[in-house]
């Protein structure tokens, strides 16, 4: 027996096991009551919108077909950060703050994801799917697919009741709060979304450029943020508060801010990996080289009937 015969099925458990926790942490927030500040539950779902855009970009068949669980997931992540954004008043739901915090983490990945296909023609297959095998799935909803579906509808029903029925927080439609949670989901987003990349398309130089790029917006983000403030804030009070006295705990905590959605978005994309689906380029073998017989439409690492 294959390695890999063991090691998806475990992976795909394990993966569908993270998801459901942290979904579960997330709207259990007033039943458990340190789940309602955990920096943690915020980070594992906020980082799914990563994995959200990177579905929506790369995902295997016709985009008209992958809609239905973009929105079902896309909307399960919603009234998770609703309950658990930390922001809101604890134990109470902000519908509002669950749909700024999934627009906003989706942006960044999505811009990222986009331009990479654009420039590569990068696609996510899954198994040992071969080109021809994947043209014809594009245009073809399977069985599993349609369940799957039906799946993500129906869990994304119980998270919205779970959600809409939770006292509302009284502060969730302030003018700052509105802003204050764009910049919490936007940033570490904007940070963790190029490893995504790295584990998928891993090369040295793309991994230490993604390092170093989430080193210097964690040493950066202070100072931004600051600005940011001053410019969009009603209350100055904040502003005026930021000095440069506070800058290195600022920025320690900017470092395990964007480290925390790092480490959520890694583990995503090992489990995804190891579950079997895979980004393959056209045109290049499994190790990213040109391919050296020259023939089109190859896809990296597929077996050519």
């Amino acid at each position: 027996m294959k390695f890999n015969t063991i090691l998806r099925p475990v992976a795909s458990f394990l993966l569908v096991s993270l998801l459901v926790v942290a979904t579960w942490a997330a709207v259990n927030a007033d039943r458990a009551g340190y789940f309602s500040t955990d920096d943690w539950v915020h980070a594992f779902c906020l980082a799914q919108t990563i994995s959200l855009a990177a579905w929506a970009v790369y995902g295997p068949g016709r985009f008209e077909l992958r809609l239905p669980f973009i929105v079902a997931w896309g909307l399960i992540v919603g009234f998770a950060l609703a309950r658990a954004n930390l922001i809101s008043t604890g134990g109470r739901t902000s519908l509002a703050a669950g749909a700024i915090l999934v627009a906003t983490g989706i942006l960044p990945s999505l811009t990222l994801f986009s331009l990479h296909r654009w420039r590569t023609g990068a696609t996510m297959i899954y198994g040992a799917a071969s080109a021809g095998r994947a043209a014809i799935s594009k245009h073809q909803l399977s069985l599993r697919m349609l369940m799957v579906m039906m799946t993500a509808f129906a869990i994304a029903g119980v998270v919205a009741r779970t959600a809409i029925t939770a006292a509302p927080d009284p502060f969730a439609h302030e003018h700052d709060k509105f802003f204050m949670h764009a910049w919490l989901a936007f940033i570490p987003c904007l940070a963790s979304a190029p490893m995504l990349l790295v584990f998928f398309r891993p090369t040295w130089t793309f991994g230490v450029l993604a390092g170093c790029f989430i080193l210097l917006l964690s040493f950066v983000e202070p100072f931004a943020f600051g600005i940011f403030v001053r410019l969009t804030f009603e209350n100055k009070n904040l502003a005026n508060a930021i000095s440069w006295d506070s800058t290195p705990e600022a920025i320690l905590y900017s470092l395990m801010w964007q480290g925390q959605t790092f480490i959520a978005t890694a583990g995503y994309a090992i489990l995804i990996r190891a579950a079997g689906v895979r980004m393959v380029v056209p045109d290049q073998s499994n190790d990213k080289n040109p391919n050296p017989s020259g023939q089109p439409a190859t896809d990296a690492g597929c077996v050519q009937d």
